[in-house]
């Protein structure tokens, strides 16, 4: 659709908003200032966004608006911007008299004995022809605009096929009206540079890479064992020293968050089963010495999680054991759920309302057990989507989300404020995300 800007003086009114109506009755989008812009807004920026976004700029002749210092600087802006400026005479006026910028289009006579339906027609074959370069050019300038408004740069400039089609364009059309801009030339040449540029950049780096990778690989056969062995002692000391980490902050904890500190020493007993992260577990127990009753429960607990309120426990392992620890000198079982399509939990998660858990399973499955009644915890629904392991479930600040991640390398997310959730809403892959 033809996006056009009307401009004409205020005493033309009942023949603009006459004109305008026949614009609409052939859908034709157009802007006008009927009662002027608030005074709250920049009125010419306004009237300037106007004019650079409009395909044609339509000028209404009259001895009025040949005077107007608004009309002439409307003129300008269009001028500037390359638009296709199609004037009409809408009351006779001396030739001498109009606009100079004017001078040299044709004009379309609205103010003799003319037809005004035949001159309507004139015009509005005069819109149509050569539209699609019309709509094109205002395209262009857009964007040259903001790229020269935010200091040219690098970032605005045009790429792939934006850069293609607007070189082309340009070539195409060079000798046809709207005339391109020098604002738009500068653009497309300056895109062009750039373009040229990191191409030679990633070709050079692509050759560099290349020779390196070659003078790599023969000497890489030789220092492939002796990376590997280093590789894996530095992984092997960091393994060590996240688990000592962990198990130091989780003795600093004990007296002042015991919660923190059950959590920080099982994270790093799960981390490295050694002397020293059994040590802490065991110096945990001892400070409440009802924990061995839980932690032990199913014989293979792999995670842990807590509700919001502190009140619940859930151990996970063949099955998911709930415990009341409101009163962690004396936990007691509450109820257990045996999962009949997962064949063992890895994670655990409650929800921020604790009456919905979420459980990692190692068959590729996520499944949801309803929980609101501790003792008697009763499976929701089970969904698929992994390929393997599950070993990381959680839920999002509201509730009404969970985010698993499995050994398969993707992120799931789902909305499990839906029972009848089958399929996830996101999958994010390694190549976008680590887990």
């Amino acid at each position: 659709m033809a996006k056009i800007f009307v401009s004409y003086s205020r005493k033309d009114i009942e023949f603009a908003k006459k004109l305008t109506a026949e614009l609409q009755k052939n859908e034709l989008d157009f802007w006008v200032d009927w009662e002027g812009i608030p005074p709250t807004v920049d009125w010419w920026k306004q009237i300037e966004k106007g004019i650079e976004e409009a395909d044609v700029f339509l000028f209404l002749i009259s001895p009025d608006s040949a005077k107007s210092k608004i009309c002439g600087q409307e003129i300008d802006t269009a001028v500037k911007n390359g638009k296709r400026i199609i004037p009409i005479i809408v009351r006779e006026i001396e030739w001498e008299d109009t606009p100079p910028q004017l001078g040299h289009l044709n004009y379309i006579f609205f103010s003799r004995d003319d037809d005004f339906d035949t001159a309507v027609k004139k015009l509005m074959t005069a819109i149509q022809t050569d539209y699609e370069w019309a709509a094109t050019h205002r395209r262009l300038q857009v964007k040259a605009l903001e790229w020269e408004r935010k200091n040219k740069e690098n970032s605005f400039l045009l790429r792939g096929k934006d850069l293609q089609e607007g070189e082309f364009q340009l070539a195409t059309n060079s000798s046809k009206e709207p005339y391109p801009t020098d604002l738009q030339r500068e653009h497309v040449f300056n895109s062009r540079k750039a373009a040229d540029r990191q191409r030679r950049i990633t070709t050079g780096i692509s050759i560099a890479a290349a020779v390196a990778l070659a003078a790599l690989a023969a000497f890489g056969f030789y220092q492939a064992n002796v990376a590997q062995i280093a590789q894996a002692d530095a992984e092997e000391k960091a393994i060590i020293s996240r688990a000592g980490e962990l198990s130091a902050l989780a003795l600093s904890e004990k007296d002042k968050n015991f919660d923190l500190a059950l959590l920080l020493g099982l994270e790093g007993f799960k981390i490295l089963d050694n002397s020293r992260t059994r040590g802490t577990l065991l110096t945990l127990t001892d400070a409440h010495p009802g924990l061995d009753n839980y932690l032990s429960a199913d014989g293979n607990s792999r995670s842990i999680a807590f509700s919001s309120d502190g009140n619940l426990m859930a151990s996970a392992g063949v099955d998911i054991v709930l415990w009341d620890v409101s009163d962690l000198n004396s936990p007691s079982q509450l109820g257990l759920f045996s999962g009949n399509t997962c064949w063992g939990v890895t994670s655990v998660a409650f929800s921020p309302d604790g009456k919905l858990l979420a459980a990692g399973c190692n068959d590729s499955t996520v499944i949801l057990v309803d929980v609101s009644d501790p003792t008697a915890p009763a499976q929701l629904s089970t969904l698929y989507g992994h390929t393997s392991w599950v070993i990381s479930v959680a839920f999002s600040p509201d509730g009404k989300h969970v985010a698993s991640g499995s050994d398969d390398g993707t992120i799931m997310l789902w909305d499990v404020s839906d029972s009848t959730t089958s399929s996830p809403l996101a999958t994010l892959s390694e190549h976008n995300s680590q887990i």
